[in-house]
Formats: C-alpha cells, sequence, structure tokens
C-alpha cells in the first residue's frame, strides 16, 4: 500500500515538472503574447469552367471564282454520329453554270438561310434544339488555291478557338472527295468549347471519331519570339505566353484569377480580308457577323510601324478580343488581345501601345 501511495505521488510530482516545463516553452516561443483569436472566413467556391468538346465536319467545294461551304457543328460525340451522312450528302452536290443541287436525307428539314447563308438544314438532335447544317456561298476571286483554303479553315478552326494554320498544314488536315465535275476539300475538327475560351485539341481528318489528341504543356516563349524581323515594346506587366511556331510574338496578361492571351500573327494579304476576320473573331466570343456596310461602324484607325490599321473592341458576355489588322505589302498582320471582359477593358490602353510600338520588317 505505500509503495502505491508513493508511485502516485511520483507520478504526480512528474506531471506537474512535466507540465510546467512544457509551458515555459510555450511561453517562450510565444514572447509572453496572449493567443491569437482564432477566426473564421467563408471563401467563395469557385467552380471550374464547364468544358465541352464540340465537332465540326466541313466541305468546301470550289466552281470556278467562287467555293461553296457546308459546315455541321455541335457536341463532340453527337457531331461524330452523324459523319456518314455528311459525306454521304456532299458526295451528291452537283454544281453546273452557278446552280447547285445536292440529295439531303429525308429527316434533314430545309430552313431559311438567312442573310448570311445560301440555306440552312435541320437535323434531329434528340433534343428541343435541332444541329444545323449551314450552306454558304462565298466568292474566290483568285480561284481556290492552298491560300484561300488556309485563310477560311483559319476561320473555321477560330470558331472551335483552335490555333491557326499555315498553307503547308492545308493537305495535312484536308481530305479530298470526288463529287459531281470536281472535288471537296473536307475536314472534321473538334475544340474544346468552355468560358474561358481555352485552346483546344485539333483532330485529323475524317479519323473514325477517336477522341482527340491531348493538348501538348506548351514552353514559355520569349517577348520578343517571332524572330528579330519583329520587334515590339512589352508592357509593364505583360509576360511570355504560350510558345506557337505560327506566333510572331505570344504574351499573356494576368491579373488575379483573371488571364488574357495576346498574339500576333501573319498570313498572305491576298487571302486575308478584314471582314471575314473580324467575323471569326466575333464568332469566338459569340457575336454574330456584321455585314460589309457595317464594318466601318465597328473598326477605329490605328498606325503600325507607319501602316495604317484597323482596331476593333469585340465585348461578349464573358470575354472580349482586342484586335488589329495591318497590311503591309503582300502580308497581312494580326494582333489580339482575349481574356475576360473586365480585363481586357483594363488593358485596352495599354495594348494599343503595344501594337503601336511594333516595328514590322
Amino acid at each position: 500500500m505505500v509503495a502505491t501511495r508513493l508511485d502516485s505521488r511520483f507520478r504526480v510530482v512528474c506531471t506537474s515538472v512535466l507540465m510546467g516545463f512544457v509551458c515555459l516553452q510555450v511561453t517562450l516561443l510565444s514572447g509572453c503574447k496572449k493567443p491569437d483569436e482564432i477566426r473564421t472566413y467563408s471563401v467563395p467556391h469557385r467552380s471550374a469552367p464547364q468544358i465541352l468538346l464540340q465537332r465540326m465536319l466541313g466541305a468546301i467545294i470550289p466552281n470556278d471564282k467562287e467555293a461553296w461551304f457546308f459546315k455541321l457543328q455541335g457536341p463532340d460525340e453527337e457531331i461524330a454520329k452523324l459523319e456518314p451522312d455528311f459525306l454521304a450528302f456532299t458526295k451528291t452536290v452537283k454544281i453546273k453554270d452557278k446552280k447547285v443541287e445536292w440529295t439531303a436525307p429525308d429527316a434533314w428539314k430545309k430552313v431559311d438561310g438567312g442573310q448570311f447563308r445560301f440555306t440552312t438544314y435541320h437535323i434531329p438532335s434528340g433534343k428541343e434544339k435541332p444541329f444545323e447544317l449551314a450552306v454558304t456561298r462565298l466568292d474566290a476571286p483568285q480561284g481556290v488555291d492552298d491560300a484561300y483554303l488556309q485563310a477560311n479553315l483559319t476561320r473555321w478552326r477560330g470558331q472551335l478557338s483552335l490555333d491557326p494554320i499555315d498553307k503547308a498544314d492545308v493537305s495535312k488536315i484536308t481530305t479530298e472527295v470526288k463529287v459531281d465535275g470536281g472535288k471537296a476539300y473536307m475536314v472534321n475538327f473538334v475544340g474544346e468549347a468552355s468560358q474561358s475560351g481555352g485552346m483546344g485539341a485539333g483532330m485529323g481528318p475524317f479519323s473514325g471519331g477517336q477522341p482527340p489528341a491531348a493538348v501538348p504543356k506548351e514552353k514559355p516563349a520569349a517577348p520578343e519570339a517571332g524572330g528579330a524581323d519583329f520587334e515590339f515594346t512589352t508592357p509593364k506587366g505583360w509576360t511570355p505566353g504560350k510558345a506557337s511556331s505560327m506566333r510572331k510574338a505570344s504574351l499573356a496578361v494576368a491579373e488575379g484569377d483573371l488571364t488574357a492571351d495576346v498574339s500576333v500573327f501573319a498570313f498572305p494579304a491576298d487571302s486575308n480580308d478584314l471582314l471575314s476576320n473580324v467575323n471569326r473573331w466575333r464568332g469566338q466570343v459569340g457575336l454574330s457577323p456584321v455585314a460589309a456596310d457595317e464594318l466601318a461602324k465597328t473598326t477605329k484607325k490605328i498606325e503600325v510601324s507607319g501602316h495604317a490599321g484597323e482596331l476593333v473592341e469585340l465585348v461578349g458576355k464573358q470575354e472580349t478580343i482586342l484586335g488589329v489588322m495591318v497590311k503591309k505589302g503582300e502580308t497581312a498582320w494580326f494582333f489580339k488581345l482575349q481574356g475576360p471582359t473586365e480585363l481586357a477593358g483594363r488593358e485596352k490602353a495599354r495594348f494599343e501601345e503595344f501594337v503601336k510600338s511594333s516595328r514590322l520588317p
């Protein structure tokens, strides 16, 4: 009994000494200050933007000094199922003496084409809203060559937030299909449609509906990317952007969670008119096309390296594009900033300074 009591007392003493030592350490480490008050913050949840894969089936059929465009776009997997019907429909197209005819599946309903289309077909989708196949005729004064195809395929790719292509890539991403008295250039693109407008992945022509290739991680490019023949002054706060062999320059603008992409491209002037490129940009921010006689109302004059250019500010529901096109000799230069509307608005002055500082080769 005595031994038990001694053990208990010994344990109590040891415990008291140990607790005192711990308290002393805490006091020394805290600088004899009262412990900070614990505060609770409610942080708003930010959901990631919903990424939706979109597929575009397209065909371009040359006819002398004009070209016929057939385009079907919608959710990736559902449009992939319509690929055989689209291909069979394209093969029925006959163009003679500027008159065109074709045979469409019975389930397709022909509707009014609208101001910019020759005609439109509504294709049942199993939902309330059908898919639309658009048919358009455009002039081709110089004929349908690789430069013409490059410009229009780049326009289509822009509608899926895909990178532009060079003339050398035309044969790589198109499939030639025989039609009555000629041929059609057919493409099958898949891109990512999201609120952030992120870049998507492309697919080869009529690849059998396989999933798109993963987007490779892009390495940062130096602000002066694109070669010593093109020079500019980088605005304060702008940083190197996504590397691309197609870009003459690539920069990024960030403010908190908001980011904007800045790019510069150069393409053949004879196959790149202002109207088609402005309408391509408008489509990227969810705006409808404008007619030629309305274009001047949406542009502003700007001088770049001693050459006259046109500046547009295209404000969509979520994103804005600031764009400039300027022609020098046989080359058309394109400057573009795309990002959240509030960020693009704050960067507008710096974007114009950047464009004006550029020295074209």
